[in-house]
Protein backbone atom coordinates (compact mmCIF):
# COMPACT_ATOMS: atom_id res chain seq x y z
CA UNK A 1 0.00 0.00 0.00
CA UNK A 2 1.44 3.38 -0.93
CA UNK A 3 1.14 6.53 1.21
CA UNK A 4 -1.56 8.07 -0.98
CA UNK A 5 -3.79 5.00 -0.62
CA UNK A 6 -3.13 4.90 3.12
CA UNK A 7 -4.05 8.58 3.50
CA UNK A 8 -7.21 8.15 1.44
CA UNK A 9 -8.28 5.11 3.50
CA UNK A 10 -7.53 6.86 6.79
CA UNK A 11 -9.43 10.01 5.81
CA UNK A 12 -12.44 7.97 4.69
CA UNK A 13 -12.43 6.03 8.00
CA UNK A 14 -12.07 9.23 10.00
CA UNK A 15 -14.85 11.01 8.11
CA UNK A 16 -17.32 8.13 7.77
CA UNK A 17 -16.79 6.12 10.96
CA UNK A 18 -14.71 7.68 13.74
CA UNK A 19 -16.51 11.03 13.91
CA UNK A 20 -19.93 9.35 13.93
CA UNK A 21 -19.47 6.75 16.66
CA UNK A 22 -20.23 7.34 20.32
CA UNK A 23 -17.09 7.82 22.46
CA UNK A 24 -17.44 7.04 26.13
CA UNK A 25 -14.64 9.43 27.15
CA UNK A 26 -16.52 12.45 25.81
CA UNK A 27 -19.98 10.89 26.19
CA UNK A 28 -20.95 11.59 22.62
CA UNK A 29 -19.85 11.68 19.02
CA UNK A 30 -16.77 13.77 18.16
CA UNK A 31 -18.72 15.47 15.37
CA UNK A 32 -21.40 16.62 17.81
CA UNK A 33 -18.82 17.87 20.31
CA UNK A 34 -17.03 19.84 17.61
CA UNK A 35 -20.26 21.34 16.27
CA UNK A 36 -21.36 22.41 19.76
CA UNK A 37 -18.02 24.01 20.57
CA UNK A 38 -17.81 25.75 17.19
CA UNK A 39 -21.03 27.62 17.91
CA UNK A 40 -19.89 28.62 21.43
CA UNK A 41 -16.41 29.66 20.33
CA UNK A 42 -16.56 31.14 16.85
CA UNK A 43 -13.33 31.21 14.87
CA UNK A 44 -11.65 34.55 14.57
CA UNK A 45 -10.76 35.58 11.04
CA UNK A 46 -7.25 36.94 10.63
CA UNK A 47 -6.19 38.97 7.64
CA UNK A 48 -3.37 37.61 5.47
CA UNK A 49 -0.80 40.16 6.67
CA UNK A 50 -1.28 39.34 10.36
CA UNK A 51 -1.39 35.63 9.63
CA UNK A 52 1.98 35.86 7.90
CA UNK A 53 3.39 37.72 10.92
CA UNK A 54 2.25 34.95 13.26
CA UNK A 55 4.10 32.33 11.23
CA UNK A 56 7.25 34.41 10.83
CA UNK A 57 8.05 34.52 14.55
CA UNK A 58 11.55 33.29 15.27
CA UNK A 59 13.29 32.50 18.51
CA UNK A 60 16.87 31.72 19.32
CA UNK A 61 17.33 28.43 21.04
CA UNK A 62 20.28 26.42 22.23
CA UNK A 63 20.40 22.68 22.78
CA UNK A 64 22.71 21.91 25.64
CA UNK A 65 24.88 18.81 26.04
CA UNK A 66 22.42 17.45 28.63
CA UNK A 67 19.59 17.61 26.01
CA UNK A 68 17.86 20.61 27.64
CA UNK A 69 16.82 23.54 25.49
CA UNK A 70 17.22 27.22 26.29
CA UNK A 71 15.02 29.78 24.57
CA UNK A 72 16.23 33.34 24.10
CA UNK A 73 19.15 32.60 26.44
CA UNK A 74 16.82 31.78 29.35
Amino acid sequence: MDIETLNTSFNRWLRDEYHHKHHHGIDGRPLDRYTASATRYPRKRIDAENLEDFFMVSVERTVNKDATVSLNTV
